[in-house]
């Protein structure tokens, strides 16, 4: 009974991390699996919370995870045969959950605004044999970081140190942008590697007059702008679709085995979405209307091309639209 204490939290039900390292613990790194590193950062002492947190973690809704508790806010999880987009959605479930919860603070809790949610990293290993000590060195680190930067809630990749990072077990995945919770760019590397036998569509995005908006209104407007058209933006992610933040006002839409036509078609609807939009100025009556974004599609379906060959081509073709005429959707096949 001793040693079933020491090694099940009494408050969660989760093992207690130590276990993780007694005796062999390559029963948990000799298959592909994906690991989460999440801190409660300034709801440590809230025990509703944490008990919440525990239970979605042993939720049969979602198989073969392996959850820890770490001290009184931290949870670790192994996520056997999990890809980096199983992983993305468990940590997104989580944190949607609890912020549909009210977890009420004690008074000895510190009194921030940040929302009762886990902040995140996440690794994943395609292959056995990974090192996780190291690997939860990195995944700790990079919630540091996002603590750090008060980024809390938030989902970031964890890589792993040392060595060239382009033949790391551990690839970086998806980080959400903090101002749009729209993905960073980062990650369309990894995803063109992984779905490079199937054809592939990319829509680059650029704001039409965000620099007028920042200098008439001033950079509070200017962010409430763009979060808005990420909100638009977001409607149309997919298992198919993914849409990226690659810029102070550039958005980036992945498309997986969609033609050309398909795509210009998405970059169409979501500037008719855009154009409803009527932006708030506050203190007047007044509103910013006619938003849009210039677009650039292209489309490849040739296997084994660079991720950066068809960007530079974007990039080329949403140079010539913006000069044409703004709002507009340009298109080509590469």
């Amino acid at each position: 009974m001793d040693t079933l204490r020491l090694e099940t939290d009494e408050l969660t039900g989760l093992q207690n991390w130590p276990v993780l390292f007694n005796g062999n613990w390559s029963q948990w790194t000799d298959e592909p699996c994906a690991i989460l590193f999440g801190e409660t950062c300034g709801w440590e002492n809230n025990e509703a919370l944490q008990l919440k947190v525990g239970e979605l973690l042993r939720s049969p809704e979602w198989p073969r995870l392996t959850p820890f508790r770490l001290g009184r806010g931290g949870f670790l999880v192994l996520a056997h045969s999990y890809s980096s987009e199983q992983a993305l959605l468990l940590a997104q479930s989580i944190n949607r959950i609890l912020g549909e919860n009210q977890f009420v603070r004690s008074p000895w809790e510190s009194s921030g605004s940040q929302a009762a949610k886990v902040t995140w990293s996440i690794a994943v290993s395609e292959e056995g044999s990974w090192n996780l000590p190291r690997t939860l060195q990195e995944a700790i680190s990079a919630v540091q970081r996002a603590v750090r930067e008060k980024r809390f809630g938030s989902i970031n990749g964890a890589r792993s140190g040392g060595g060239n990072h382009e033949h790391d077990d551990f690839w970086v995945c998806s980080r959400r942008d903090a101002l749009t919770e729209l993905n960073l760019w980062s990650h369309t590397a990894a995803l063109c590697s992984r779905y490079k036998d199937e054809p592939v569509a990319l829509l680059l995005g650029d704001v039409d007059y965000q620099k007028s908006v920042n200098d008439i209104y001033g950079l509070p407007i200017g962010e409430l702008h763009l979060q808005l058209i990420a909100h638009v933006l977001r409607r149309f992610e997919s298992n198919d679709v993914a849409i990226f933040r690659i810029g102070g006002d550039e958005f980036l839409v992945w498309m997986r085995g969609h033609s050309l036509g398909r795509a210009k078609q998405l970059a169409e609807q979501i500037n008719t979405q855009l154009s409803t939009l009527q932006i708030p100025i506050p203190g007047s009556d007044a509103s910013i209307s006619k938003v849009s974004l210039t677009w650039a599609v292209v489309a490849t379906s040739a296997r084994d091309i660079e991720l950066k060959s068809i960007l530079c081509k974007a990039d080329e073709l949403l140079r010539q639209t913006k000069d044409e005429q703004r709002g507009s959707v340009s298109a080509q096949r590469i």
